[in-house]
């Protein structure tokens, strides 16, 4: 063999072994560094102030425990609306105490009346239909005090269309002029709540 033939020999050999190199590098999947995870830290018990015992048999005190919160997980939750506090209603009109029962419509966003008038301390019965499609309503009674403040006297429930229901609640035991509406379009549907003896 002349000096040529090796020395080629020996190149080949050498192109031969980066390429086989090459190939198993390739075929070697790449180490991989391992992701941060996230470590639960253990949320704080809840701690009972110290109180005296008294001697005799002891019981176990509950404790609270916490749930966990998950956490990257996304939840949807809905808007809520704010739900009007609900009277109850009296239940029934007392020996003697005058009882009044009002026919009201909400349609086109508005009331069907612009004034109501009741007696002191009577037993009010409404009979509300909401007739506005695609509109909630209800009807609330307020006192306007000193100061230009308002003071709630009855808040009924919303009222979802088409629908109808009967609020109840006693008329304010002190004549005078309060107001009406609905909590929800109060510049349009409004009016009058007169209480007289």
């Amino acid at each position: 063999m002349s000096n040529g033939f090796r020395w080629l020999n020996g190149r080949v050999l050498s192109v031969v072994t980066v390429v086989v190199l090459l190939a198993l590098a390739a075929c070697t999947p790449a180490p991989t560094t391992p992701s941060p995870t996230a470590t639960p830290v253990p949320s704080p018990r809840p701690t009972q102030a110290a109180t005296a015992t008294p001697p005799g048999p002891s019981t176990p005190t509950p404790v609270a425990t916490p749930v966990p919160t998950p956490t990257g997980v996304a939840t949807a939750t809905p808007p809520v609306a704010p739900t009007p506090t609900v009277t109850p209603p009296p239940a029934t009109p007392a020996p003697g105490q005058r009882s009044v029962t009002i026919d009201l419509v909400a349609r086109n966003i508005g009331f069907n009346m612009s004034t109501i008038s009741v007696p002191v301390g009577a037993a009010v019965t409404v009979n509300f239909d909401n007739q506005d499609t695609g509109f909630p309503h209800n009807f609330a009674v307020y006192q306007i005090t000193a100061g230009g403040q308002t003071t709630p006297v009855f808040v009924g429930s919303l009222v979802l269309p088409p629908a109808k229901t009967t609020y109840q609640f006693t008329a304010p035991q002190s004549e005078g002029d309060y107001f009406f509406e609905c909590d929800v379009h109060p510049d349009t549907m409004n009016g009058k709540f007169v209480v007289s003896p």
